[in-house]
């Protein structure tokens, strides 16, 4: 009888401190909610559901100076709900602005590889070069996260390929560094593709400097153990390009003479 008394007190001690705990955390996650914004909102963004989008709009007279449609949107943008992102850019949410961590909206969805939300974005009118107040370009988030098809795409739609963030590093350089972390053999030839996408374009510039004052060339050649491939193939166009400007130069000073 002892026994069995002590075990009910043990367990209704247990349970008295731990009711406070869990309104404590069910407190947090309520603040949290609140945070991000109009719980419908998040919740239509979550369940991909344009219809509860729709009525959660309904209750919201303006969701702008409240940012809760630039939330939902750069939620949506993340996670690829093309039917949400057009809805409340149909509401006149304002796709211009940044979110957390620096990013702008065009620049979440490249970072996260949401090629089609990119596509949708740009046809907008959205600035394609926008980095937000620490200037991570759409490209060079792409270019660092390995998202080879949208790194493709804004190429195509004439993303400025040597704009430098705050370190200086272009997309080149970011791409390059980050092909050098990497061990696992497909992240490598992830970054590996993206390197030749890169080098491909005339318009890359190899002799942009960062920061620190080295170029991608010399950031490769501090390294401990650069790849090889990357390393050889990075002289050769350096070598190329040289050569190429030097007879530019050459004939210019022939056809003076």
């Amino acid at each position: 009888m002892k026994k069995r008394l002590r075990k009910i007190l043990l367990i209704s001690l247990f349970f008295s401190a731990a009711v406070p705990f869990t309104m404590q955390a069910m407190d947090e996650e309520e603040a949290r909610r609140k945070e991000l914004g109009n719980d419908d909102l998040s919740s239509a963004v979550e369940h991909r559901d344009v219809e509860a989008m729709e009525q959660a709009l309904l209750f919201e007279d303006d969701i702008q100076p409240k940012g809760l449609g630039r939330r939902a949107l750069m939620q949506a943008a993340g996670d690829s709900c093309l039917g949400i992102v057009k809805l409340l850019i149909g509401k006149k949410v304002d796709i211009s602005k940044q979110g957390r961590f620096c990013s702008t909206l065009l620049g979440k969805a490249a970072a996260d590889g949401r090629l089609e939300t990119v596509r949708l974005l740009l046809e907008s009118n959205i600035d394609i070069d926008e980095g937000g107040t620490c200037d991570y370009t759409p490209l060079r988030l792409a270019a660092s996260r390995g998202r080879s098809g949208v790194v493709k795409f804004l190429l195509a739609s004439k993303a400025d390929i040597n704009k430098k963030g705050t370190s200086g590093y272009t997309a080149l350089m970011v791409a390059v560094m980050q092909e050098g972390f990497k061990t696992d053999p497909k992240e490598i030839q992830k970054f590996t593709y993206i390197i030749d996408q890169l080098i491909a374009e005339d318009e890359v510039d190899l002799w942009a400097r960062a920061n620190d004052g080295s170029n991608v060339l010399e950031q490769l050649e501090q390294r401990s153990n650069p790849r090889k491939e990357t390393i050889n193939k990075i002289r050769k166009l350096f070598w190329k390009r040289t050569s190429e400007t030097l007879r530019e130069e050459v004939k210019s000073e022939l056809s003076v003479v």
